[in-house]
């Protein structure tokens, strides 16, 4: 059985953007003010920073970024406490007990932000997001569509939309939402990607394919998420010594990037690598417990390397997150996979 290929968009686990200070300070343009207005600007910063300490949001999401989970949900638990309507902090800890593999309370949050402000885009979009990766495509696109009514300039409601739209083979909706993406994002690493890899499996147009590939390459890659969409462009194309590379360039620049782990280690299973592999995949899971689509691939590796009460484990557990996985097995294997 083939490893499945992850491309879920970095996005997905990145927290959404918590408030920031503005200053208040005016700008003073004579010189001999200068030495106040550097003055004033430390302070300000000072004054921030320990604004962004006593945020018990912002303290969450820089213990997240360090690794400290348990330390994060404390966190968002506390600025819930403080306030049941934060939406910030209701999105942040659904992002956090996905990625702990706690599906109906990182449900229960989206919901509760949601009732609580029905046209937010941010959570409508997460939400569509999480139904896509449990299975419930039906219900991912219902909520991406509401996001981009709400907001028909969102490049993640639109990304997402098209995802979801790919995945149900509703190509033509799926093309028309990623050229809008592109047009309000064109040197966006993802929208690139997912150009290229419609264009390859979808549309069967090598040519419109190549030129994209190149193009791409012309563009330079700076965060960990262009380095991982990079990456999946020269897998799709047959490039596995590049695209390999690129993941661990993303991985260096951010290591919990658990979906860089996860397609590293389909390269290397392909390669004959199976322990390596498996390194990579025990490390993508214990960075993000909620995805069934790395149980479902370390299933398929424990069975192959003997390990069978390990192989049914998890794959009992992959079906306890997706219950489609087993039903899907055939679009989830050799279509497009996001």
């Amino acid at each position: 059985m083939k490893f499945q290929f992850l491309c879920t968009t970095q996005k997905s686990n990145q927290f959404r953007s918590v408030k920031n200070v503005q200053s208040k300070f005016s700008t003073f343009c004579r010189f001999n003010f200068i030495v106040v207005i550097i003055s004033l600007f430390v302070s300000s910063l000072n004054a921030e920073a320990k604004l962004a300490e006593s945020d018990p949001v912002q303290r969450g999401v820089k213990k997240y970024e360090s690794g400290d989970f348990a330390g994060a949900l404390k966190d968002f638990n506390a600025a819930i406490a403080i306030n049941s309507k934060d939406l910030e902090a209701l999105d942040n800890r659904a992002m956090l007990y996905f990625q702990l593999g706690a599906k109906e309370k990182a449900f229960a949050d989206l919901d509760r932000a949601i009732k609580f402000n029905p046209r937010d885009e941010f959570s409508l979009s997460k939400r569509g997001e999480f139904k896509r990766l449990t299975g419930d495509l039906s219900g991912s696109l219902v909520d991406y569509q509401k996001a981009v009514n709400i907001d028909p300039k969102s490049d993640v409601a639109l990304i997402g939309k098209a995802r979801t739209e790919i995945e149900l083979a509703s190509y033509k909706n799926a093309e028309v939402d990623l050229k809008r993406a592109k047009a309000l994002s064109p040197t966006d690493f993802q929208i690139q990607y997912l150009l290229i890899s419609f264009s390859s499996k979808q549309l069967k147009d090598q040519k419109a394919t190549q030129l994209m590939y190149e193009n791409m390459l012309k563009m330079h890659a700076k965060s960990a998420d262009d380095h991982f969409w990079l990456g999946s462009a020269h897998f799709i194309l047959n490039e596995s010594k590049l695209a390999e590379q690129e993941f661990a360039n993303s991985i260096k620049l951010d290591p919990h990037f658990y979906q860089a782990y996860f397609n590293r280690a389909v390269i290397k299973n392909e390669s004959g690598d199976k322990q390596g592999a498996l390194v990579d995949l025990n490390t993508s899971i214990g960075l993000c417990k909620g995805d069934a689509r790395a149980y479902f691939n370390r299933s398929i590796l424990r069975k192959e390397l003997g390990d069978s009460a390990g192989a049914d484990a998890d794959f009992q557990r992959a079906l306890e997150l997706d219950p489609n996985i087993k039903k899907n097995n055939t679009r989830i294997l050799n279509k497009f996979i996001v």
